[in-house]
């Protein structure tokens, strides 16, 4: 008798995504978030919290835009920025301790190394966060966006390059092309997956609208579907940021519903 292979971290998120929702009920320990009535928060994991509507219908999957927090936005500004998105259309997890380390002072190789493997643990860590998210909340699993801003946003790239099927789009704010990306294997081609790239170019601390330009050539190059965005804006994050970013996110759910 053949032993089967041990089920590596692809398979195991694709396993948690490909997973049939339960219809448990919600009793989160949920406390309001300041300026947000309308929405709900709780602990999904010790490294995960989730953003609930109030009005959430079980029966109905929501999207849901799973943000890595950063230096640039901790996991309370994430919430607090899914909420003014739109209190009620998405469904928000913050993943933290998800952001790829820089290795300067490595050699090259064992830079590399380091990547991979922090790639892999972001990868497997993003695995549990959804499962146990699905657990209690009706998730519709071909409309999950990675996003995250500066740091938090390059990463986010990089996973959606390094495994695109797993979510509908990517979401970056100053995010910088990832130097990382060109340790996959095999170079991404990402036959027309959605990328939404922002730059506020009144904000001298984040990458520049030069650089958001780079990401989205290159990610063009790949075959990706890129929109770029650069705002008036001082803030990392502002509400005309996340207004157009809502707009964006609903007429691609309507191109494919």
């Amino acid at each position: 008798m053949s032993q089967s292979r041990p089920e590596s971290h692809v398979n195991r998120l694709e396993s948690a995504f490909a997973a049939e929702t339960q219809d448990l009920p919600w009793i989160p320990e949920a406390e309001e978030l300041p300026g947000m009535p309308q929405a709900l928060h709780c602990q999904v994991n010790e490294y995960a919290a989730g953003l609930i509507p109030e009005n959430y219908e079980p029966r109905y999957p929501y999207p849901l835009v799973l943000w890595l927090p950063s230096s640039e936005c901790e996991t309370d500004e994430v919430l607090g920025h899914i909420g003014n998105m739109s209190p009620q259309n998405y469904l928000g997890l913050a993943v933290e301790d998800c952001v790829l380390g820089t290795g300067a002072s490595e050699s090259p190789l064992d830079s590399a190394v380091t990547h991979l493997r922090q790639l892999v643990d972001i990868e497997n860590r993003i695995v549990a966060a959804v499962r146990s998210f699905r657990e209690i909340i009706n998730v519709h699993t071909e409309r999950i966006f990675i996003a995250g801003v500066g740091k938090g946003a390059s990463t986010a790239m990089l996973v959606a390059m390094h495994q695109p099927e797993w979510f509908g789009g990517c979401i970056s704010f100053s995010g910088g092309y990832p130097a990382a990306a060109s340790l996959i294997p095999q170079q991404p081609k990402l036959d027309g997956k959605r990328f939404w790239l922002n730059s506020p170019v009144l904000h001298s601390g984040l990458n520049s609208a030069g650089q958001t330009r780079h990401a989205a050539r290159m990610l063009i190059a790949a075959g990706a579907d890129v929109a770029t965005r650069l705002d008036d804006s001082h803030l990392p994050v502002s509400r005309n940021m996340l207004r157009d970013l809502d707009e964006w996110l609903i007429r691609g759910i309507l191109a494919t519903s």
